[in-house]
């Protein structure tokens, strides 16, 4: 389940929820790779629509990826 605060023009705030997300199957190394898919584009989303909400506090990749052929 995913839940998101946005703050509200006359300074209150609106809190929405997500139904859960639960592949079916159990706990597979498919269906962590599928939750975590789903969960990193739901969270996508959200900032998209109001990045002014957002900011980051913690090195989510701690290392950086592998570099391609090109460099």
């Amino acid at each position: 389940m995913c839940g998101f605060i946005r703050r509200l023009a006359d300074g209150r705030h609106r809190v929405d929820f997500d139904p859960p997300y639960l592949p079916a199957g159990g706990v597979t190394e498919e269906n962590v790779l599928a939750l975590t898919a789903w969960h990193t584009a739901r969270l996508e989303r959200e900032v998209r629509a109001a990045p002014e909400h957002w900011f980051w506090l913690h090195r989510r990749w701690k290392t950086p990826p592998p570099l391609g052929p090109e460099g």
